[in-house]
């Protein structure tokens, strides 16, 4: 089942430290059985060997899923265990091998997935104290190709069959993986990919019929990654996940990557339905889910897409990002306070090919200087059931209750600079959710005000009249509504004040009454 853990350090690269003591091919095995039972499933093999080596034949992982609603299993080959005579232990497996992959849902079919593993030029050691293992891994070449793929029941009825191919290489992987048992069980790991590739793609429908296929293709650059992974040992539920969060399940993962390349396209037969390219410059980030909620935090550099749709499109269209950064945080469990959630995205340098500036700017007429939306709010939120009680939540919903309310909304800063313009908005709100009354029937309350600044807009309603893209009338009612709604403060700027009373329920814009 080293197989299993090393799909775990590939997608997750994670990394320990543990002091060095005797373990055994057994305590390797139960150690990997311990992590599998903790994440909630049931591993299985034939076993056969003497003290100083195990052979494992015909590994299956089974998971269960919740009120028999299904399950998924894989089959994932054969291994050894060696000891290597100063206390640790040799992991082995031939150098390639059968898989299988399979999903069942209760009424309504399932998928297999069949293919082969093969690695070249690699070494697993394990080393640590029972319970407390330590594995240190060096692969030179890891593949995996897919051979078949087969649906079944009412999956095949409604597709008419799909089949799959290709695969994906990566190089160069080293790090470490550890899995600590106890109450908690704590699998940690880190390590490095030296680069990869991925080719695959699909085609559904039934013989003689109209056919629907895909082709992706990527090329990775260089990978790191670092994972904390704590679960109750008893296992997870599903139907019980807010109590698992409360116990302590714990996931802390983060990456880098140097540089990604990858293409889709979609046909209908022979005529192409859609083409993507996307180029992605370095990228980096960190995701932490807990009792604290969902936190997920990334930069990404030098971001281009290209997109082709005949049907809807004259031209392809494409665009550039220079830099991204984006923050999400929100609670997700039922508190009896309000909790903090923000949200932040920050898109710097956004230019459009040449292109999609023909279609309606061919004279250049506009200002094409990058353009940048920044969002950044804030809130408190509170939840009066955990939202990852799903049973809770359709009750909730049935009944027609809110699960989760608003009790205050800061807007930190909102910016969007586009042709020669700019907008900004800033502002604060509270919300009283013990009245549904006075702002309107059987809604919250909203109290508060905000600022948005204009600038730049009446000389971008000058070009476009002048482009013949609106007409005089046209772009009288924007210059009504500035003049009628906003004060002007500067030449071509102007500012407005929103405010929700929350006593009245009266809402003005720049002193005129909206509501």
């Amino acid at each position: 089942m080293h197989r299993l853990l090393n799909h775990v350090s590939v997608l997750c690269l994670l990394a320990p430290g543990a002091a060095l003591a005797d373990v055994t091919p057994k305590d390797v095995w139960a150690n990997i059985g311990a992590a599998v039972t903790a994440m909630g499933g049931e591993i299985s093999a034939d076993l056969s060997g003497d003290g100083d080596r195990l052979e494992a034949s015909d590994i299956r992982i089974l998971f269960k899923l919740p009120q028999d609603f299904g399950r998924i299993e894989m089959a994932s080959g054969d291994m050894t265990f060696t000891a290597n005579g100063n206390g640790t232990v040799a992991l082995g497996s031939p150098p390639e091998q059968a898989f299988s992959l399979s999903a069942d849902i209760a009424g309504e079919g399932g998928v297999t997935l069949a293919g082969r593993f093969s690695v070249s030029d690699y070494t697993t050691t394990a080393a640590g104290d029972p319970g407390n293992i330590t594995y240190s891994y060096d692969i030179g070449r890891y593949a995996v190709e897919f051979t078949d793929l087969d649906l079944h029941g009412k999956a095949a009825d409604d597709t008419g069959g799909m089949r799959m191919d290709g695969g994906m290489e990566l190089t160069g992987l080293s790090g470490n993986y550890s899995i600590q048992e106890g109450d908690l069980l704590r699998l940690r790991s880190d390590g490095v990919i030296d680069g990869g590739r991925l080719d695959y793609g699909y085609e559904i429908g039934a013989p003689g019929a109209e056919t629907m296929s895909g082709r992706s293709t990527a090329t990775l650059g260089a990978m790191t990654g670092a994972t904390d992974l704590r679960v109750p040992a008893g296992g997870v539920s599903a139907m019980a996940l807010g109590q698992a969060f409360r116990d302590g399940f714990l996931l802390d993962y983060g990456y880098s990557v140097d540089r990604q390349v990858s293409e889709q396209t979609t046909m209908l037969d022979d005529v192409l339905v859609m083409r993507q390219v996307f180029d992605v410059g370095r990228s980096e980030g960190t995701m932490i889910v807990g009792m604290d909620g969902l936190r997920l935090d990334a930069v990404v550099a030098n971001y281009s897409v290209q997109v082709e749709q005949p049907d809807l499109m004259p031209t392809a269209i494409d665009f550039t990002i220079r830099r991204t950064d984006a923050l999400m945080a929100f609670p997700f469990l039922k508190s009896d306070t309000p909790q903090l959630a923000s949200i932040k995205l920050d898109l710097a340098g956004v230019t459009m090919g040449d292109a999609v500036w023909a279609l309606f700017d061919p004279e250049a007429s506009l200002p094409r200087d990058p353009a940048r939306l920044l969002l950044d709010l804030t809130a408190q939120v509170l939840w009066r059931a955990d939202a990852v009680d799903f049973a809770a939540m359709r009750r909730m919903e049935e009944t027609g209750e809110m699960p989760v309310e608003l009790h205050a909304l800061k807007l930190n800063n909102i910016l969007l600079t586009a042709l020669g313009t700019e907008t900004t908005a800033t502002g604060a709100f509270s919300v009283d959710n013990d009245d549904t009354g006075t702002f309107a029937p059987g809604l919250p309350t909203p109290d508060g005000r905000a600022e948005i600044r204009l600038a730049g807009v009446m000389a971008l309603l000058d070009r476009l009249v002048d482009m013949g893209l609106m007409s005089t009338d046209d772009a009288m009612v924007p210059r009504m509504m500035l003049g009628g709604f906003a004060k002007q403060d500067a030449e071509d700027s102007y500012v407005s004040e929103i405010v929700v009373d929350g006593e009245t329920g009266q809402v003005t814009a720049g002193g005129q009454r909206l509501k």
